[in-house]
This record gives C-alpha cells, structure tokens and sequence, in this order.
C-alpha cells in the first residue's frame, strides 16, 4: 500500500462500550475504518452467527439475573468463569484456565480464520482494543500485534495460553493491569503503561493544553473539602503548569455513569442517584445517565 501516513488494522468487538471507546482515538490510522470482530464483512457468516449467540446469550443472562433464586445462580455460574484471583499474596497465575482452554480449542477449529486472511492480505501493524483479535492473531504468528487493555482489573483471558513464547505487545491502562499481565506470564519488555484512549478533542495539542486544563479543573471540583491542594499543589503546578491550576468554578460537579445495552450493571446508576439525590436537589451536583441500546 503506497502512503506515507501511519495505518493499521484497528479492531475491537462489540463486548462492551468501554472496549469500542478505546478504538475511537485511532480512528485517524485505523485502516478501513475501525473494525468489530465477529461483524459482516470481517467475519465468516458462521463465525457472525456464533458472536451473535455469545454476544446474546451473554445480554439474556445479565437481564435474567433480576428474576429471583434461577436468575441469581445463572449469573453467578457467568460470574465464577470471569473470576479474577486476588492479587496478593503475588502468585505465578500464568497457567492456562477453563475460559483460555475454550477460546483456543475453538480457534483451532478455524475461529477467526476469515479475519486472519483479511489483515493477512494487507500485513500492517494490529492493534486491538479487546484481547480475542489479538489472542486469534499470535495464534497465527501475526507480526506487530499491540493490544489495548482497556480494564484495571483483568482476567487470565487476556492472555495466550503460552504468554511467554507470545510476541503480544500490550498498553496497560494502569499499574495494576501491568501487575496482572505480568502475573499471567507477560514480561516487562512487552508491556507499556499508556493509559486509557482518549480522542484529540480532549487532548489538545501535542503539549496537551486542553488536557492539563481539564485535568487542573477536575481535581478541584474533586476536592471539595480543600485537602488534596495544600499537600500537593506544587506537584500539580509542576507537571500541568500553574495556569491550569487555578480554579475557575465555572460549573458545578458533573457525574456521567454509562451503561451498554447488555445492562448489566443498571442498578448501579440506580444507586448512585439515590445517595446523591441531595446534592442533586441543592443543584450543587449533576448526574448524566447513560443508557445504551441496540437497534432492535
């Protein structure tokens, strides 16, 4: 392909707003667009037909767990097969488990096959914003393959069943999310603390004006009661800049709880207008509830 732009094969899958946010940003090198594994024309009509299945029977079981005693257990068997151990005491966790096993007897069965062949036919970098297209791509030996972990807390399903022979790269979100891939088996060579993806409108320039001026703000409408400035304002100053610390009390405190349309955690944005509602009433707080739906 003649460009002297960076591109690359920028894939995520419909698991969750939070995994589809991530790949936004890079829409600008995303090549064709940013695309969904398990959609038409990335995917094998068999294969689109079985992520439907997963991706439906996942939403039944997150809206059946409302129905008293049968929804509960149900939720619960899905519950205990995402268990995440605890973090300490540090263990070597790096030993494949049940949800692993699955993915990779399914890719040896030609899960992902029709998505191969479609990057394989134009082999530039892959970055994946969920861990299946990166997971289905080492399968297949793909060269530059870079995944986003767009969590804090992860699953030992983030990783290949053998992490150390693998050549994934991964931009962890945060400390901790390193701490697991390295639990799992990853190395430090292969791991990047990035942060979370975030789109140019909310960064700035390449000095991150806007940036370092959203973040001056926020952590003065987080810190209400003034005891986070005295201890650490010099420290702020230094890495934002004193003019993006002064506070300019230009709106009150705007709180955003979003949801998927799988709505499995719903009854959280319940609670959290609930215990809130004093503040919201006395206009001293916000609260934007987001609900997301699906085109049926």
């Amino acid at each position: 392909m003649a460009t002297d732009t960076l591109q690359a094969w920028v894939v995520s899958m419909n698991m969750g707003l939070g995994h589809m946010r991530a790949s936004h940003p890079l829409q600008d090198i995303a090549y064709g667009g940013v695309h969904l594994l398990g959609e038409e024309g990335f995917s094998s009509d068999i294969e689109v037909k079985n992520f439907r299945k997963l991706t439906k029977g996942y939403e039944f079981i997150s809206r059946f767990k409302k129905i008293p005693v049968v929804g509960a257990l149900s939720f619960s068997m899905l519950d205990r097969f995402l268990f995440i151990h605890p973090l300490y005491p540090v263990k070597d966790r790096s030993k494949p488990n049940f949800q692993t096993n699955l993915l990779y007897g399914q890719i040896k069965k030609g899960l992902g096959k029709a998505f191969m062949d479609k990057i394989y036919s134009e082999p530039l970098p892959l970055v994946s914003s969920y861990p299946m297209p990166a997971l289905i791509a080492d399968y297949y030996n793909y060269p530059r393959n870079y995944c986003i972990v767009t969590d804090a807390e992860i699953t030992r399903g983030w990783v290949p069943k053998h992490p150390r022979q693998s050549k994934i790269i991964y931009f962890a979100s945060c400390g901790r999310a390193r701490q697991r891939l390295n639990q799992y088996g990853i190395p430090d060579e292969r791991i990047f603390i990035t942060g979370y993806p975030l789109p140019k409108s909310l960064l700035g320039s390449e000095d991150l004006d806007i940036l370092k001026s959203d973040i001056g703000q926020r952590l003065h409408y987080l810190d209400p009661g003034n005891r986070f400035w005295p201890l650490h304002k010099l420290n702020v100053a230094h890495f934002l800049g004193k003019k993006n610390i002064s506070f300019k009390k230009e709106r009150v405190l705007s709180l955003t709880y979003a949801v998927g349309g799988a709505g499995a955690l719903a009854e959280i944005g319940i609670a959290v207008a609930q215990s809130l509602r004093p503040l919201l009433l006395e206009g001293k707080m916000k609260l934007n509830l987001v609900a997301g739906r699906k085109r049926e």
